[in-house]
């Protein structure tokens, strides 16, 4: 079985026989629809499969959207987290408002362009992940006067 890896622009196909994809590692670059896990092979298998062990009955009053987590093999009362999506992958687009980072492959809030006349030496300040227009550090000028300065 092969897979397709996104690097950044890069495309890799990697097999599950490469020891980097051994177990978990496999399970982070597949996501499994609702009421399915990833498996050892990182194919999507039944959710809760049958246990190879006898587990004690979970008695929780938690709904999951994505299910329960599992530990030593038997579910437990937490939550699964939301699948990770790489939108560096074709078939995987992000919400309206939002782009692609390619450097994490996770769909981030898309950041107005920014018109500003400071020349920040330590680059603008960061507010809910996107520039404003102040300076990071104390050092700026405004490039209307460095202009006149020339």
């Amino acid at each position: 079985m092969k897979f397709l890896i996104a690097v950044l622009y890069c495309f890799v196909v990697a097999s599950s026989e490469d020891p980097f994809l051994e177990g978990a590692n496999l399970c982070k670059f597949v996501e499994c629809p609702v009421g399915t896990a990833c498996g050892p092979t990182g194919e999507c298998v039944p959710f809760p499969s049958e246990p190879e062990q006898d587990c004690p009955r979970v008695m929780c009053t938690l709904a999951c959207e994505f299910g329960f987590k599992v530990k030593n093999g038997c579910p437990i009362c937490a939550c699964r987290r939301k699948p990770f999506k790489n939108c560096l992958f074709a078939d995987v687009r992000c919400p309206v408002g939002e782009e692609c980072d390619p450097f994490s492959g996770l769909c981030v809030p898309k950041c107005p362009t920014i018109r500003c006349m400071l020349a920040c030496e330590h680059g603008f300040k960061i507010v809910n992940g996107c520039p404003i227009c102040a300076c990071e550090r104390e050092s700026f000028k405004f490039l209307a006067e460095e202009s006149k300065e020339v």
